[in-house]
């Protein structure tokens, strides 16, 4: 292990993903690509049709 990130770490690493435009941001010590898989989707259908909308 080179480096053991602190819960703080993992927050502010999901404040930025946000920034970046991501709808879903799931950041912690045990997070893997398919981590609430079904959120991830639904934001992500949500903000397609809010932006379809304007």
């Amino acid at each position: 292990i080179i480096k053991f990130y602190n819960p703080k770490e993992f927050t502010e690493l999901q404040k930025i993903g946000m920034e970046l435009g991501f709808s879903h941001v799931a950041a912690g010590p045990l997070v893997r690509s398919s981590y609430h898989a079904d959120e991830q989707h639904n934001a992500a259908v949500d903000k397609l049709i809010s932006q379809s909308k304007r």
